[in-house]
């Protein structure tokens, strides 16, 4: 969960805002929020949201502008 972490953040040359720990049906999961900048210099919020199911991670990025 650490490297899906790790990974997600560096994607997007981001900063790690928050992290929680989370499970679904008992697979345990991580929440976190990352400020990024997109492409054209926007400041961008990024929420993801990653499970380990058996041998399997899933995981769902969302990005939007950052609220003024």
């Amino acid at each position: 969960m650490d490297g899906s972490r790790n990974g997600a953040v560096s994607n997007v040359n981001g900063k790690l805002i928050m992290e929680l720990k989370i499970s679904l049906d008992g697979n345990p999961g991580r929440e976190i929020v990352i400020d990024a900048k997109a492409g054209n210099g926007q400041d961008v919020t990024v929420i993801a949201c990653a499970y380990l199911v058996g041998n399997r991670m899933y995981q769902v990025l969302i990005g939007a502008p950052k609220a003024e």
